[in-house]
């Protein structure tokens, strides 16, 4: 699997020397991405891009490529996977469709390429997907334009059978949290599949947390299997889960839904921590980059009544309990802000705290109590208000506190004024 985010150079398949064509942006990532290593575009056409020679076949390139990437029309696969395989090319990204997920010429197609490969021992990637992506490399090969400044290297890799998820995933990622690793989008699974990408990424150095996001399982035990001998944590998005579904799933990515129960009962006994959307799988992420939580115990605060309780109902919905914070502190708290309040309790009503250094200090008081195991932060902001403390600082200062007493802090701001997060 290394071949695939580690390759010395690259072969792609499908180039042109118009540079609007869909194809060209594979290259135009590479370069972006700085990927270090040697490019040799492939077209019929022949022409330059990019300011790289566009070679007319396989057979004119100088070198034997470690991987190559095509994207050409289906029908034109078969005949490029053969070239390859003469050519001593053992690693391709498939990115076309039209294969298995697309009716009785695409599953002729698709047994087709399956065939070449295996007689020329080709390991491939796809059909019908985005590619990878790794930082540490540069190699970047979905055909969907992608710009550092959208990502940034962290820990996070992901497993998906959509390309679109995967792309949305990773600038998220990067944009909340400390960023990716790596990018695995599988389409169809037609040979390489979620299986064998998590053995590699679980022991991989770079990735500290794994996402999959999966349409179907190619073998739900063996999957199961090892996630329970990983010591990383591993996220689950699993779609696909209802007959409805499965029609689309199976026009997309060729994929079957499979009894959802018994996938939940499994994936539960497995240590998989599954999502129930594509938002929840981001925070979850973020989550797990949190100190540990060390009991049940939990302080939730809020800037009204309402998002309170709320966070209250939250805690104790996921089996945790509400911490008993001390009278002395609570007195304290009760003498902060613009207006004082009585019967102060957890959960700790912040209304009137406009000042974010009294939120701050009320922050470091209550995740400093022994009896305190992690804290919830629910804010209300209409505008920022006059403070010494930006909220953008504010968010800085918590996330020291947090690392100060080895404690969780999860944040939620409720508000439609958020450029300060940028």
């Amino acid at each position: 699997m290394n071949k695939f985010f580690h390759p010395k150079s690259i072969v792609v398949a499908g180039a042109s020397a118009d540079k609007d064509k869909v194809s060209n942006n594979i290259i135009a990532n590479l370069l972006e991405m700085r990927f270090g290593g040697k490019i040799f575009p492939i077209g019929r056409n022949g022409g330059e891009v990019y300011g790289y020679r566009i070679y007319r076949s396989l057979t004119e390139i100088p070198q034997t490529a470690d991987l190559i990437v095509i994207m050409v029309p289906a029908v034109g696969v078969p005949d490029l996977l053969e070239d390859a395989g003469k050519a001593g090319i053992d690693r391709a990204v498939i990115i076309s469709d039209g294969f298995n997920e697309s009716g009785a010429e695409g599953i002729r197609l698709a047994e087709q390429i399956k065939q070449i490969a295996s007689r020329y021992s080709i390991r491939f990637i796809g059909p019908n997907c985005q590619g990878v992506i790794c930082l540490e490399s540069g190699v970047c090969v979905p055909f969907a334009p992608l710009f550092r400044h959208q990502v940034k290297k962290g820990g996070v890799s992901i497993i998906t059978q959509s390309g679109s998820i995967g792309w949305i995933a990773a600038t998220s990622l990067s944009h909340e949290m400390d960023g990716i690793s790596k990018v695995a989008s599988i389409g169809n699974k037609l040979d390489v599949d979620e299986l064998e990408l998590l053995r590699y990424l679980i022991e991989d150095p770079e990735t500290k947390i794994i996402v999959l996001h999966l349409e179907g399982f190619s073998d739900g035990r063996k999957l199961f299997e090892y996630t329970r001998s990983s010591k990383k944590p591993i996220i689950i998005l699993k779609s696909n889960i209802s007959g409805k579904t499965s029609q689309i799933a199976l026009s997309h990515t060729a994929a079957l839904a499979s009894d959802d129960r018994v996938s939940d009962a499994a994936m539960g006994q497995a240590g998989m921590l599954r999502a129930g959307s594509l938002r929840e799988m981001l925070e979850m992420c973020k989550a797990l980059t949190l100190p540990i939580l060390n009991g049940r115990n939990v302080a939730v605060m809020a800037g009204s009544g309402g998002l309170a309780l709320i966070g209250e109902d939250s805690v104790l919905r996921q089996g945790l309990g509400m911490a008993k914070l001390p009278e002395d502190l609570l007195r304290k708290i009760a003498q902060m802000g613009t207006w004082k309040r009585l019967n102060i309790t957890n959960p700790v009503d912040l209304g009137g705290f406009f000042n974010n250094l009294d939120i701050l200090d009320a922050v470091e008081s209550v995740l400093s109590q022994r009896e305190v195991s992690g804290a919830t932060l629910s804010l209300f902001r209409t505008k920022e208000y006059d403070s010494p403390l930006t909220c953008a600082e504010l968010v800085d200062q918590i996330e020291g506190v947090c690392k100060r007493h080895a404690k969780p802090i999860a944040l939620h701001f409720v508000s439609d004024f958020f450029p300060w997060l940028k």
